[in-house]
């Protein structure tokens, strides 16, 4: 993504036209510092494949905006058919302070965003950081992006957005920080959570122990009552049924025996006699008891609401409720379900089972077609489970359903309202394409062509929609409906001229706006067009006469911003001069000489503000130079250059700058100082000055490194090659001391001439070629050494060293570097030998490998007589004989002639000179023919011939052959011979080609 990060205001948010509202709704952040008034947008819509449909700028007016706070601004579009993106730019913001930001050349910095996919990553960080975190905080290349998703200059220490510090976000909202939080809150939660069930467990048990009581005591009771009436008899009851005591006893023996409605009416014919009252209600208690337990869950209910608040009735009357609720849910019957939850609201778990029962509700509802309905509920259950998505999917067959049936406008806004969670893209535009062929039956045509631009790239919409909807814009061009026209000029851009016909019905808006009056208005207009060269003029004519109200008001400044937006209107840019000028002047004249130096900066060469530009800056400089202020006054004074003496001032001032840092004992600053003025008084020697006294506090801080730089510097000032040797000398003695033997070394041969230096060096390197062979490192240990020359024993040592080396070499099988060993030691014991040796076994190597070549030219590197020296024409046969059997003869002759006497090389010779003189030659003369049979025909002879070494034998048998021709070149292309005896006849020869062609021409000599 890309920002401007000038920009003073946000896009928020936004809230796109829909079947309700007509608007296009911006929340805009203001993250200025100041009141916003207005703001100019350019909104673009885009249709498929990013085809421009709509591209509309606005001024639109805010009504409270102050600094940090989000604002709300409204725009009209002139057209929102088929519509599938928009892209927001502000143009221009209005301050309270009549000041304007306005988009520039100011650059643009891209970003990648930092927004996680929904899910329980962003979940977290929105719990640990709020509800308005997108993404973890990042630091890239040219932007930080705070918690929020904001892309902060990376000079900010604050979110321009939602005000988070910098350092706070990136501490807190990191994924592992967040991580750590989560996982200390669910510990929380776990602990809470085994705490309640703990606490369940317990009320359980005891609620068991008080069961298992109440049944004992109702079977002891049971037995007493059976043992009384027993013992007591018919009589007994004879005797007693007339008293209320006795009738107690009976109401009390039903009620324990389970009758409750007749132990009811009994104790209720007791009126008052001791607590029967009471043991009415108990009566109808247990019989509430007795029917829930026998599932009779309406009756139970209504005699616990009857009995208000005895005992546990209330409670009593919900859990009956409340199992009847779930009879209802488990038995299918949702919608009843659902109502009885909702009557239990707050209780147990009755509100997440209402919304449960119409959940299933709406999935019945659904998969029994009734789409509507279905959606209604899913609608009403807000993010309950998956309820968003199901009113997509209820969308969505409400959508086929509209379109089966012909009813495009209803299946469209179906479609639209799925688009973002469904892919009904094609379907969309089928939707709309014919729905817009309805349109175009019924007359509408310019309904028709917004309904084909929305359907895109949909067979020929594109074409419908263009047809339908430019020639509908003459129409109304032609009857001076100008608004309408660029609406539908602009919506078909760029089919034929709609563009530039769009200008022009905007422009002759801007007429008609004029002509009543309304020159603000006009200008709006026009400045949308500024491509169309008349109104761009009036644009600029009319912020030029603005420019002219506001000066006759001796409103400078909005006169300045007018004559500005002018332009190269007229004489605007001289005017907008002349007005700086007056400021410039009343400042300087009020001995404001910095606002004055602005002010005439900005004018440039205009009349003399070049040296009023100077002199203003002059007695800035002059006024911080008798205020002490030196480096200030060095800066203004050097800025002059050559104005007047400020050169001399500016060494003036650093000069004061410099001794004011000496006599503060700052002498690294003094002597920076002191340095930049070279010559100026006496400044290099107090440059000099404060070098050495930084070197002597550093050489007292024991610091050697430091105090050897700062005294080589300082060459021959003073004593400071002296110090310098003397630091370096201690330096490298305890270097030497410690073992460091490099660092010695380095540190001695600095002062070679210095006291024992050079020695000191020698007994380094000594000690360093000893420790290397100590440590087995011969290579290192010979370089050493030699490097000592004739020091000590060293010599001796090196040749010993460079003997182990090549023996261990040759152990090894490594030839090359054993030769370079003992190549190097002449007569050092068996060298001589070994390295022979070496050659010897290289050679093989090489020759093994087939490179016969370099094999013999490393075995010529010995003496005669040597026998390695005696296989380099066993080699080189070797390798003939391999040029010849794979046909290379020529090459094989070559090597067969640098043999010799070589034992077989004349044979081998003269049979590849044979092979090779087989053929027909030519030359302008006539042919030489040699057959495989021996025969021969050159020039006007003919006969036997044979080959012997470089001679070639002819006659006129074949068993009588003599030398009769020296064969001075053979070559696979050419032949030169000369008869032997005559010296100075020659005859050349080429190979004869196919057809008789020649390579090349002989000539006799």
């Amino acid at each position: 993504m890309k920002i401007d990060l000038t920009c003073p205001v946000e896009l928020w948010k936004y809230t796109l036209p829909d079947e309700h509202t007509k608007q296009c709704s911006f929340v805009l952040n203001n993250i200025s510092l100041k009141h916003v008034v207005s703001v100019q947008i350019t909104l673009t819509s885009y249709g498929a494949k990013d085809f421009v449909l709509l591209k509309q700028t606005d001024r639109l007016p805010v009504d409270d905006a102050p600094p940090g706070l989000p604002f709300t601004v409204s725009m009209l579009p002139t057209e929102w058919g088929n519509v599938l993106s928009v892209d927001l730019v502000i143009e221009k913001v209005w301050f309270a302070d009549a000041t304007v930001w306005r988009r520039g050349n100011a650059p643009v910095v891209e970003y990648e965003p930092n927004a996680l996919p929904g899910g329980r990553k962003l979940d977290q960080l929105r719990f640990v950081a709020g509800e308005d975190a997108v993404g973890y905080p990042q630091l890239q290349e040219q932007v930080w992006l705070c918690v929020c998703g904001r892309a902060n200059d990376l000079k900010s220490d604050r979110c321009c957005r939602c005000r988070r510090g910098r350092e706070t976000v990136f501490a807190a909202c990191t994924p592992e920080n967040v991580d750590n939080l989560i996982a200390a809150h669910e510990q929380k939660l776990n602990t809470v959570a085994q705490s309640a069930r703990e606490e369940a467990g317990r009320i359980s048990e005891q609620q068991e122990t008080i069961r298992r009581k109440a049944a004992r005591k109702r079977r002891i009771l049971w037995g007493t009552i059976l043992t009384v009436i027993l013992c007591a008899g018919i009589a007994a009851g004879v005797i007693f049924w007339g008293l209320p005591a006795y009738r107690y006893y009976q109401a009390s023996t039903l009620l324990a025996e389970g009758d409750y409605d007749a132990a009811r009416a009994a104790f209720v014919s007791l009126d008052d006699y001791r607590d029967s009252q009471s043991l009415v209600q108990e009566c109808d208690y247990r019989k509430a008891g007795s029917l829930f337990g026998e599932d009779m869950l309406d009756d139970a209910a209504a005699l616990y609401l009857s009995l208000a608040d005895y005992k546990d009735s209330g409670d009593k009357y919900l859990l009956a409720k409340y199992t009847i609720a779930q009879n209802s849910f488990s038995g299918g019957s949702y919608e009843l379900a659902a109502g009885q939850f909702a009557a239990l609201s707050g209780y147990q778990d009755s509100d997440s089972m209402r919304q449960e029962s119409l959940y299933q509700q709406a999935l019945k509802l659904f998969d029994s077609g009734k789409a509507d309905e279905a959606r209604l509920l899913f609608t009403d259950l807000g993010d309950y489970r998956d309820s968003a998505d199901q009113v997509a999917v209820c969308d969505y067959r409400i959508g086929l359903n509209a379109f089966s049936a012909g009813a495009y406008e209803l299946a469209a806004q179906k479609f639209e309202a799925v688009r973002d969670t469904l892919d009904v893209a094609l379907q969309l535009q089928e939707t709309y394409y014919l729905w817009g062929l309805n349109k175009q039956e019924e007359g509408s045509y310019e309904e028709a062509g917004v309904l084909f631009l929305k359907a895109g790239d949909y067979e020929d919409a594109q074409y419908r929609a263009n047809v339908s909807l430019y020639f509908l814009a003459a129409e109304h061009y032609d009857h001076q409906e100008f608004g309408k026209a660029a609406e539908l000029f602009q919506s078909v851009i760029p089919y034929l001229d709609s563009e530039t016909r769009y200008w022009e019905s905007v422009y002759q808006q801007g007429l008609i706006e004029e002509q009543l009056g309304n020159m603000e208005a006009a200008v709006a207009l026009y400045e949308t067009i500024p491509l169309h060269g008349e109104a761009a003029q009036k644009v600029k004519a009319y912020y030029y006469q603005q420019a002219e109200v506001a000066l006759a008001q001796n409103d400078t400044e909005t006169a300045v911003k007018q004559f500005a937006l002018a332009g190269d209107y007229s004489d605007a840019a001289q005017r907008i001069l002349a007005i700086r000028y007056g400021e410039a002047v009343a400042a300087f004249d009020a001995e404001e000489y910095q606002t004055a130096s602005g002010l005439y900066a900005e004018l440039g060469d205009y009349e003399d503000s070049q040296e009023k530009y100077s002199q203003s800056k002059y007695l800035l400089a002059t006024a911080a130079y008798e205020a002490g202020e030196y480096a200030q006054a060095v800066y203004q004074f050097l800025a002059l250059d050559e104005y007047s003496d400020s050169a001399q001032m500016a060494k003036k001032a650093r000069y004061s700058q410099a001794q004011a840092a000496f006599d503060a004992d700052d002498y690294e600053q003094a002597a920076l100082l002191f340095e930049s003025l070279d010559d100026y008084e006496d400044s290099a020697e107090m440059a000099l000055q404060s070098r050495y006294n930084i070197a002597v506090k550093t050489l007292n801080a024991m610091d050697f490194d430091t105090a050897i730089a700062l005294f080589t510097e300082l060459h021959d000032y003073s004593d400071s090659a002296d110090m310098a040797d003397q630091a370096r000398y201690e330096q490298a003695q305890a270097s030497f001391d410690s073992g460091e033997y490099d660092t010695a070394i380095t540190l001695f041969t600095a002062i070679l001439d210095y006291r024992d230096s050079a020695d000191m060096i020698h007994a380094a390197q000594y000690a360093q070629a000893e420790a290397a062979l100590a440590a087995g490192d011969t290579e290192q240990a010979a370089a050493l050494f030699t490097a000592l020359g004739e020091y000590a024993d060293s010599a001796d040592r090196l040749d010993a060293v460079r003997y182990d080396i090549g023996s261990a070499a040759m152990d090894a099988e490594d030839y090359p570097g054993a030769i370079q060993a003992f190549a190097r030691l002449s007569a050092y014991e068996d060298s001589d030998a070994k390295l022979e040796q070496a050659i010897y076994h290289w050679g093989l190597g090489l020759k093994s490998s087939g490179d016969t070549e370099s094999a013999v030219a490393l075995l010529n590197t010995l003496p005669d007589g040597t026998v390695a020296r005696q296989l380099v024409g066993d080699f080189i046969l070797s390798e003939a004989l391999r040029l010849k059997q794979t046909g290379e003869l020529q090459a094989a002759a070559e090597l067969f002639l640098t043999l010799g006497g070589h034992a077989g090389a004349k044979d081998y010779l003269s049979a590849t000179y044979y092979e090779m003189l087989l053929g027909t030659w030519e030359n302008d003369d006539g042919i030489a023919e040699f057959s495989e049979n021996n025969a021969y025909a050159l020039l006007d002879e003919t006969g036997w011939f044979n080959v012997e070494g470089q001679t070639l034998l002819t006659g006129d048998t074949p068993g009588k052959l003599s030398a009769a021709y020296t064969l001075d070149a053979l070559t696979d292309a050419q032949l030169t011979l000369s008869p032997i005896g005559d010296q100075e006849t020659t005859y050349t020869f080429t190979r004869a080609q196919e057809g008789g062609d020649r390579d090349g021409t002989g000539a006799q000599q």
